[in-house]
């Protein structure tokens, strides 16, 4: 399994040439499925972001930081703009320009558009404008994501870390949670949601389990239906 992370930093080996980076992996919260990646393409002036759909992978090169896909870069260049399907969190105004859609780990708002009209009685901090884009409420985006609080039998106790990503099935099963000192693998089946605005995630999973969950280590091997039976309680 690759964290998505990971994936975010890959090159695109198209069939006849690098074809652009990867600067997002795009899922579904309600199956934990892959639906996108978001691939940086063209050239220095004429840069964007299209969204490849998992069947055009032929599958990923770790070593060597590559995503192989049966495309040629022309045709990798002519996808759907991210803007065809974005992500929840992309229903607020961005900016225009290069970096219009850019997704973060920084944040889900990172981009948005202070709304001089709608600042807060204090002065302090703006609001944000909604823009009219049409949003799947359950697609997300990992880099978003990754940063979001996590919330436990209605605690908070941690910070989503990452997600990995089964790139035999571009599922994803696991979360990756800090909590305290220690990072542990939370399966994104216990998930009850993905919030946004407030930018939480939630499980019913108590506290106190949680933190005693099986850790999380890098290039580990982890059975799915054993950590399914660990967390009996759901």
């Amino acid at each position: 399994m690759i964290p998505a992370s990971d994936l975010s930093v890959f090159k695109v080996q198209a069939e006849d040439g690098q074809a652009g980076s990867i600067k997002d992996v795009l899922f579904d919260d309600r199956r934990w499925m892959v639906r996108h990646f978001v691939v940086e393409t063209g050239g220095l002036l004429s840069k964007h972001k299209v969204v490849v759909d998992p069947n055009e992978v032929d599958g990923p090169d770790p070593e060597n930081r590559l995503l192989a896909v049966h495309l040629t870069r022309e045709q990798v260049k002519r996808h759907p703009d991210l803007e065809s399907d974005p992500p929840r969190s992309h229903e607020f105004n961005k900016k225009r320009g290069p970096d219009a859609m850019r997704s973060s780990g920084g944040g889900a708002m990172v981009g948005a558009v202070p709304d001089p009209t709608m600042m807060n009685t204090a002065g302090a901090t703006p609001a944000y404008a909604v823009s009219d884009v049409d949003t799947d409420p359950h697609l997300r985006s990992a880099g978003d994501v990754i940063d979001y609080s996590l919330s436990a039998g209605g605690e908070a106790i941690g910070k989503v870390k990452d997600f990995l990503v089964d790139e035999s099935s571009w599922e994803v099963p696991y979360a990756i949670v800090r909590l305290d000192d220690r990072e542990v693998l939370l399966p994104t089946s216990k998930v009850k949601t993905v919030g946004w605005p407030d930018k939480i995630v939630m499980t019913m999973i108590s506290p106190d389990l949680l933190r005693a969950g099986p850790a999380y280590y890098p290039d580990g091997e982890y059975d799915l239906a054993q950590m399914e039976s660990y967390y009996h309680e759901m």
